[in-house]
């Protein structure tokens, strides 16, 4: 498939996230792939658990896209962290 160059940041980004934007959604992955580690799952695991995509969980949790709340509750719920914790510590609050 000709991709006209496009990264996969380009082709899943389309909304272009701001630097700031980005540094958060890359904090709020940074605590999930934490805690995803920390279970000892995969990605394959969570996808299971969570009825979203692989692809979709690998671009959440490295920071690619802004995580939606649906998706950020449905993932937060299998690791047992609380969404609104992981916002507010992704934020430094």
């Amino acid at each position: 498939m000709d991709n006209g160059g496009a990264t996969i940041t380009d082709m899943v980004d389309k909304d272009k996230l701001t630097p700031d934007e980005r540094a958060y959604a890359k904090k709020v992955g940074a605590i999930l792939t934490a805690k995803k580690d920390e279970y000892g799952l995969s990605f394959q695991d969570l996808a299971d658990g969570t009825e979203l995509s692989r692809a979709h969980l690998v671009r959440i949790l490295n920071g690619i896209i802004d995580v939606r709340m649906g998706d950020l509750t449905r993932v937060c719920r299998l690791l047992e962290l609380d969404p609104i914790w992981v916002l507010q510590e992704a934020s430094g609050k």
